[in-house]
């Protein structure tokens, strides 16, 4: 009796068995077909695309993606960025809720997303939904440095973002640029060796400044044409020490003797030039009083800078400490056709 017992159970065990077995190949069965139906038509790029999605850290940019108008969140979402680069390997941008969108938060964007890239952190994202703002991000020049698809009718395009790294200053190539703003505001490709200047000036700080222990140092410059205006705006950027930085590494004790009330107060003086040169040399450390001297003098308008904790705007002397601290430079400034000192070449 104990032996049929002993098998009557092992054979009730071994039936049960086989039924999860079969439960489990079933729910195998089941997600097979519905995996083959959620891929039946995509594309094969479509389908990586989705799975490094999902595997992806992700963070949802601001509706509203404008320096200008929303400097605060912008720099949130700038420095959520950064901090999860810290612990995670790939993240996922979320842009398809974004309403407003302009071209100076784009090319920081692109600054930190090229950082993130030289230090092999996988970074993707999604699109606008609001046709006009996915054609401000397709025009901008952003997916020349970034894979994605622009659309067919947002291809033609004068604006553009360009970018330099390590040692290199480039004038040549920011030549034309400066021509085909002249050409946007007075009708014909004209020099400007101010603006010209500015560029050179922009570019040699953060080679010389920017990155006093890093190897890789890069700027992104954008430039937008606003034809319909006769305008054209430019951002530059870098993802260096920052300008506060910077003076507090080379100039503390000078900087504690001036007894400076912010750091806001501090970064106003190194533009009208009460801080001594970076180098103590002579000919160099002309470069902030330098770029003041370019707006000063009406070459450019509409200057502004966001550095460390500062936001600095000179239209309207405007002074404001950041909620959150951007480790970098950034500049913005436009030229339309008030703009003083530019020949037809």
């Amino acid at each position: 009796m104990k032996k049929l017992y002993k098998t009557a159970k092992y054979k009730k065990h071994l039936h049960k068995r086989q039924l999860d077995e079969l439960k489990k190949r079933r729910k195998a069965k089941d997600w097979l077909r519905r995996k083959g139906k959620n891929e039946q038509g995509k594309t094969q790029s479509f389908i990586k695309w989705r799975k490094e999605v999902q595997s992806s850290f992700e963070i949802e940019a601001p509706r509203n993606f404008s320096l200008s108008q929303n400097i605060n969140e912008v720099l949130s979402f700038i420095t959520q960025l950064k901090d999860a680069s810290k612990r995670e390997r790939k993240i996922f941008i979320k842009l398809k809720d974004v309403e407003i969108i302009t071209h100076g938060a784009i090319a920081m964007l692109l600054s930190v997303i090229g950082e993130l890239d030289e230090r092999k952190i996988k970074v993707s994202g999604d699109y606008p939904k609001v046709k006009h703002v996915r054609k401000v991000l397709d025009q901008s020049g952003f997916f020349n440095h970034v894979k994605g698809l622009i659309e067919e009718e947002n291809k033609t395009t004068v604006n553009t973002i360009l970018t330099k790294g390590k040692e290199v200053v480039e004038s040549e190539e920011t030549a034309p640029l400066v021509t085909a703003s002249m050409k946007t505001i007075h009708g014909q490709p004209y020099r400007n060796q101010p603006l010209q200047g500015l560029l050179v000036e922009l570019m040699a700080n953060t080679v010389n400044h920017a990155f006093p222990k890093a190897k890789n140092r890069r700027w992104w410059l954008s430039v937008n044409h606003d034809e319909l205006n006769n305008k054209v705006s430019f951002a530059f950027v870098d993802n260096g020490a920052g300008i506060i930085n910077t003076l507090y590494l080379k100039f503390k004790q000078k900087i504690e003797h001036l007894f400076f009330s912010d750091n806001a107060e501090l970064l106003n003086s190194a533009f009208i030039g009460k801080i001594g040169s970076r180098t103590r040399l002579g000919n160099r450390g002309r470069g902030l009083p330098s770029v003041y001297n370019k707006y000063s003098k009406k070459h450019i308008t509409r200057l502004s800078v966001i550095t460390n904790d500062v936001f600095l705007s000179f239209d309207d002397n405007k002074r404001t400490k950041l909620r959150n601290n951007f480790d970098g430079t950034y500049y913005y400034w436009e030229v339309d056709i008030n703009c003083t000192s530019w020949k037809n070449i």
